[in-house]
């Protein structure tokens, strides 16, 4: 060790030369040492891009699922409104129709009757004619 350390100090040995050499691997080995900070932490970034996208992605493929069931939900709302609308709607008709037959069949009965009223009119008035034209 002490002839390696006679090496470096002897008179012979360039100090300045050492200096650049030491200085040159220390440069070297920082710019190294970036490149490869700069690799990972480009990997990092990439690996978090992507990342990101997956859940970006199943985001939106869970929005679109929800979408979906809430457009299926409001259907069958609105085909369960329009049935019960349809249903109501029948029912309304259905009895307009019944109070129509019964509004017929009390105006045929009072036609029945008016006709049995001009009937029994026209019985008295030829009654009172052969009553008036009876000699008293």
């Amino acid at each position: 060790m002490l002839s390696l350390l006679n090496f470096f100090f002897s008179s012979d040995v360039d100090w300045w030369l050492y200096i650049v050499i030491a200085l040159a691997a220390l440069l070297a080995g920082g710019g190294l040492g970036i490149l490869i900070a700069n690799s990972i932490h480009s990997k990092k970034i990439g690996d978090a891009r992507n990342v990101a996208k997956q859940i970006v992605d199943k985001a939106d493929v869970e929005a679109k699922t929800i979408k979906k069931e809430a457009i299926l939900e409001a259907k069958e709302e609105v085909l369960k409104l329009k049935t019960e609308f349809e249903k109501e709607q029948k029912e309304r008709r259905s009895e307009i129709s019944k109070q129509e037959n019964r509004l017929t069949q009390k105006e045929d009965a009072l036609t029945k009757k008016m006709d049995n009223l001009d009937q029994q009119q026209k019985a008295i008035a030829n009654r009172q004619n052969e009553l008036n034209d009876f000699p008293v």
